[in-house]
């Protein structure tokens, strides 16, 4: 909504709905009031409560307390550096969290092996910057997710052929924030409007139906590619 000049209908409503998810059990943040916690529930619930300027007071503090000692997985520390980056905070376990992405870096500063190299690079390499930490050979995981763009334009996951958005958004994301464009754009952008459908929305890949995620991020990657 934010990158295509939109308005949240009901902004109030959806800032109560969000503070409704907050457990006030854990302090993590569930995916509907009453739900379970999750980190990656509680990260999206603090990218959400930013956006739609919750105060801070309403979920801040037990939300980083729980995602500080919860988080275990790559996929958690993805997610969470993403809600930590979206509070202005360093989390504490920053440096653990980068030891441990380390762990998974190739010799030439690339992620993973084949056809799924440019995928885990984007997710690491936005992991890696939003903590702060610093890219061993920026210039083999910019090669890697460059030459990861498919035949279809887009960019996809290990072992199949064809593209879908959520990838190329982790890869573009990466990309974008390393001041590194694609290796063919103008391919890239025929993917994502391969991905429309006549009702206006997106889906996740060409012929899916379409849906919010879908169309976020056909959206966000539209606006990266666009900027100069």
């Amino acid at each position: 909504l934010k990158y295509m000049g939109g308005d949240v209908p009901n902004g109030q409503a959806a800032a109560d709905f969000v503070k409704g998810c907050v457990d006030a059990d854990t302090g993590g943040l569930a995916d509907a009031p009453g739900g379970k916690v999750s980190v990656y529930s509680t990260a999206v619930g603090v990218l959400a409560a930013v956006e739609l300027g919750v105060p801070r007071d309403a979920f801040e503090a037990g939300a980083v307390k729980y995602l500080g000692d919860n988080v275990k997985t790559f996929e958690d520390i993805r997610i969470a550096a993403a809600a930590f980056e979206a509070l202005g905070k360093r989390p504490d376990q920053a440096d653990a969290w980068l030891e441990q992405i380390a762990r998974l870096r190739n010799d030439d500063g690339s992620y993973g092996k084949g056809d799924g190299a440019a995928r885990e690079t984007g997710s690491a390499v936005a992991a890696v910057l939003r903590l702060g930490g610093k890219l061993e050979h920026p210039e083999g995981a910019i090669k890697a997710m460059q030459d990861g763009q498919r035949a279809d334009g887009g960019f996809g996951q290990a072992g199949g052929p064809a593209s879908d958005l959520a990838t190329s958004y982790r890869v573009v994301r990466s990309l974008h924030m390393l001041k590194a464009p694609p290796q063919d754009a103008g391919r890239l952008r025929a993917f994502i409007d391969s991905c429309r459908n006549d009702d206006g929305g997106y889906g996740v890949a060409k012929g899916k139906p379409s849906g919010a995620a879908g169309t976020y991020y056909a959206a966000t990657i539209t606006h990266w590619l666009d900027e100069k």
